[in-house]
Formats: structure tokens, C-alpha cells, sequence
């Protein structure tokens, strides 16, 4: 398979250059590699982003905001109790190798997406019924998220066997190649159900450093990008051949506590770390003098439904610190270690800096940190999200729908240890808040979002850091490149 795949796109590209055409577009992906093939296994955002021009789901979002749109799924109806959803599906789809895409497709590839609390009944060939356990408004919004994505029985069959890195969806862009560390090639699928891709080729190619992505900018051997920092601002401005966008993204860095080990297990602990921290002074150093960024108080970006602003915040307070330590039973402070984040993102612009500067914050009042990298951005999130084995660590997240209660459920929920809770943190309060917002008007939903975030506040299983502007690139040969407010790839429309 991986020999045919192969061939394929070394011959398509040897048939552009033969006919004289120009070079096909280059992508800058901002992390060493996607880390899968399978919607069902992505944990983290580049994945996600690059499978989701290769796959979709029965919703999508818009390509310009967090509006959800029918997808594989034409239309939907639901019960007054939100507990019972019908999917009527798209007929006349293909899947890249032929397949025919109906409602066995949705419900074999339901059966390996984890932590799926509904049950999936078939009414006939194109009409589905999603039960769910509990009352739950936001299903929609949830299925338009990338591990959702519909697969084809032969790429569930590769996943089995471990035999192959099979993608065949139903997106605008087929995977013809993906030699790992090195570049991913995706062209276009002729036989989309939608409006065809502008363009036949795209080559994404992952970069270890921002110092590398850059250049390759500068000097032409990348056309575009959305992994620009901030320090690289003012070198993109000055070149006349580049165009630079900033846009208000949906994200947060946060330092993430193991809360399963000790002594983080106290809150005290928890309360002196997050007061032992000088937001504002990372912000101005790591984010071009706050122009890139701002500090967060919330998990919850400021521009998102359900953000409280009255939320109260930690405020840098070291005296206060050292007071909560000393509560704690540890007046001399302790010894610890921190995971930075395993690859720049918009949220992470140094993370080898930005741990060095939290390590001295925290020396100030006690703490000595030991700063261990991890291997590469998938093992960094391996020991950190699937099987949580650290003290503290620099993590973030950028949101996959516009409604929080994705993003809260995914980050602290109970049922999500071992899956994307890294705090390794369970409260059945804020759990049960959670599901009752599903249940509830919109009006009423923000005032139990309010009350999950106080238990945050008050709790501390994280401590959130930033949230930072998108931050795109790209020179004179590209044309209709956007950015998406969650940080989403949407190549369909981008052409030269």
C-alpha cells in the first residue's frame, strides 16, 4: 500500500515538472510531524487540522467562523430532551478508494472513537438515530470535531492490522503521501460531493523550529504558514514579499498540574504556584510587547460564549506564595520538573523560554524546577494527556468548536482522564454542571459556565497562562489563504 501510495505522487509530481508547471503550494506545519493517521487517534490540533481536508464528519464548522454547517449529514432533527438526535445523510458520497460512504460507515467508525457515550441505531442505508446517555444540546457542535470524522471500512481494516497508513475519507483532498518527518502530499479528490479544491497539489512540509520554518519562508522554500510567533513580526513585515494577518484565536497556554501526585495534590500548593507566576512579564517578553497576546484568567477565551468576565484572577503576588507554601508544610519549598509544550504553537511562541523564565518565578519562593524535555511533540503529549507521567507541564489548547462545552468537558472533565485532562483532575460538581448546561437554553448554559469556571478558579487544577493571536504568513504566489478562529486548515479554497 505504502509502495503504491508512493509512486503515485512521486509520478504526479513528475508530471507537473515535465509539463512545465509551476511548483505546487508548501504548507508550513508547525510540529515534527502529524502524529496519525486516524481521526480516532489525533490529540493534538496539526493533526487534526491536515486530516481535515482528508475527512469530515456529519457536521462541519464554517471556513470562516465557529457557525456549524451540515456535512456528511444533510439535515438533523432532535427530541425535547436532547437525548434522541436523527441524521439524515448525504447520499451519492464516495469515499477516496471507492467506498461507498451510508450509515455502516458511521457506525463502524463510532466504534473506535473513545469516551462516545451515545448509541448509534440505523433506520436505513441513509438515516441514523444517535441516542446519547445524557441530555445533550451541544451534539452538533460535538460532531463537527476531528476525531468524529467518518473512515472507510478499509482504513478501520488498516487500523486493525497495523498494516499500512490507509486514509481514505471523503474531504476535498486525498492523502497520497505522507513520508514521515519529512512531507506530507495531499491532491485533490476529482470526485468530491462539493465544490471541488482550486488546486491539484499541496505539500505540507513539518518543521523541528520556528527558526527553520521561518527561513524556509524568507527564502522561498515554503509558501505559506500559520506558525508565525511573535518575534517573528517585525522580519515579515519588512519583507515586501510576504503578507502577515493576526487574528483573535481560540486558545489558552496553561501550566498543567499532575494532580494525582504529590504535593500537588494540595491546593495550596496549586494556589502559591499560580501567584508565584508574572503573567504580564511573559506576555511582554514572549509576545512582541503584548501585540501577539494577552493574559488569561480563564480557560475560556474572552471572545467565546460563556466567558466570565468578573471572573477574579491570581494576580502575581511571591509573599503570598511563599505564605500558601508554608500552609502547605512546605516553608523550604521543594523540587520538582517541567515538560515544556513539544512543539511552538501560537499559544507556546518559546517554550524552552518561557519554562526557563517559570522555573526562576517559582525559585523565588522555594520551588526548584528541573526542566525535561520531552522526545517530540507526540511523546510530550503521550506523558502528559494519554498517560499522564510528569509533576508540571506547559500545554495548550486551541478549541474545536465555538461552545465551551467541548472545550471543558475535553480539558477537566472526569471522563476524559486519559484521553485530554492532564491534570489528571475529577470533580463531581464541576462534572455535574457540565452536564446540566446540555440540557439548558443558552441564557442558562452561561450562568452554569460561570459556576464551572469559579470551581476552576477555586480549585486550581491548572493554572491558565495566555491567549494569543492567530499569527498567519504567506508570499505573492498564494491566493485565498484565511485564517479560522480555531486554528483549522481549510486548503479547498487557496490557490495561485
Amino acid at each position: 500500500m505504502k509502495n503504491i501510495i508512493l509512486s503515485l505522487a512521486v509520478l504526479s509530481l513528475l508530471f507537473l515538472v515535465c509539463l512545465g508547471e509551476e511548483q505546487p503550494l508548501r504548507f508550513g506545519l508547525t510540529a515534527q510531524d502529524i502524529s496519525t493517521v486516524y481521526p480516532w487517534d489525533i490529540i493534538d490540533l496539526v493533526t487534526g487540522s491536515v486530516l481535515g481536508n482528508i475527512y469530515e464528519g456529519l457536521t462541519k464548522l464554517s471556513e470562516t467562523s465557529t457557525a456549524i454547517e451540515p456535512c456528511l449529514a444533510e439535515k438533523w432533527e432532535y427530541s425535547n430532551n436532547f437525548k434522541e438526535w436523527t441524521f439524515y445523510l448525504r447520499k451519492n458520497v464516495k469515499f477516496h478508494n471507492g467506498e461507498i460512504f451510508n450509515a455502516d460507515s458511521v457506525i463502524q467508525t463510532f466504534k473506535y472513537v473513545k469516551n462516545l457515550p451515545v448509541k448509534v441505531d440505523k433506520i436505513d442505508d441513509y438515516t441514523i438515530k444517535i441516542m446519547t446517555d445524557e441530555p445533550n444540546a451541544a451534539l452538533p457542535i460535538t460532531l463537527a470535531q476531528n476525531y468524529y470524522f467518518i473512515a472507510s471500512k478499509a482504513t478501520i481494516e488498516s487500523y486493525k492490522k497495523k498494516d499500512s497508513d490507509a486514509a481514505y475519507g471523503t474531504g476535498p483532498f486525498k492523502l497520497s503521501l505522507w513520508e514521515k518527518g519529512k512531507k506530507i502530499i495531499i491532491t485533490r479528490n476529482n470526485e468530491y460531493w462539493g465544490k471541488k479544491a482550486k488546486v491539484d497539489t499541496i505539500i505540507l512540509i513539518p518543521f523541528k523550529t520556528n527558526e527553520a520554518l521561518l527561513q524556509a519562508l524568507i527564502n522561498g522554500q515554503i509558501d505559506f504558514t500559520d506558525g508565525i510567533i511573535p518575534d517573528n513580526i517585525p522580519v515579515i513585515r519588512d519583507n515586501p514579499k510576504l503578507y502577515f494577518k493576526a487574528e483573535t484565536g481560540f486558545n489558552f497556554a496553561y501550566l498543567s498540574f499532575n494532580n494525582s501526585r504529590k504535593p500537588f495534590d494540595n491546593k495550596k500548593v496549586r494556589k502559591a504556584i499560580a501567584y508565584a507566576i508574572d503573567k504580564k512579564k511573559l506576555i511582554n517578553k514572549y509576545f512582541y510587547g503584548g501585540q501577539a497576546g494577552i493574559p488569561a484568567k480563564s480557560c475560556i477565551p474572552p471572545t467565546m460564549f460563556g466567558y466570565y468576565r468578573d471572573l477574579p484572577e491570581y494576580e502575581y503576588n511571591p509573599a503570598l506564595a511563599k505564605k500558601l507554601l508554608a500552609e502547605a508544610g512546605y516553608p523550604e519549598g521543594f523540587e520538582t520538573t517541567l515538560i515544556p509544550t513539544g512543539a511552538v504553537r501560537p499559544y507556546m511562541p518559546n517554550p524552552m523560554g518561557i519554562a526557563n523564565e517559570i522555573k526562576n518565578q517559582l525559585a523565588e519562593i522555594g520551588i526548584k524546577v528541573k526542566i525535561t524535555p520531552a522526545d517530540s511533540w507526540k511523546h510530550s503529549l503521550e506523558i502528559t494527556t494519554t498517560k499522564p507521567d510528569y509533576d508540571l507541564a506547559l500545554l495548550g489548547w486551541i478549541a474545536d468548536t465555538g461552545d465551551p462545552n467541548d472545550l471543558l468537558t475535553a480539558l477537566l472533565s472526569t471522563s476524559s482522564i486519559g484521553v485530554h485532562n492532564s491534570c489528571v483532575w475529577s470533580n463531581p460538581e464541576f462534572d455535574s454542571i457540565l452536564i446540566q448546561a446540555r440540557s439548558q437554553p443558552a441564557n442558562k448554559r452561561i450562568e452554569l459556565y460561570k459556576k464551572a469556571q469559579m470551581i476552576i478558579y477555586e480549585e486550581v487544577p491548572l493554572v491558565p497562562l495566555f491567549h494569543s493571536f492567530q499569527l498567519g504568513a504567506w508570499n505573492e504566489r498564494v491566493k485565498g489563504f484565511k485564517l479560522h478562529p480555531l486554528g483549522l486548515l481549510f486548503f479547498n479554497n487557496v490557490y495561485y
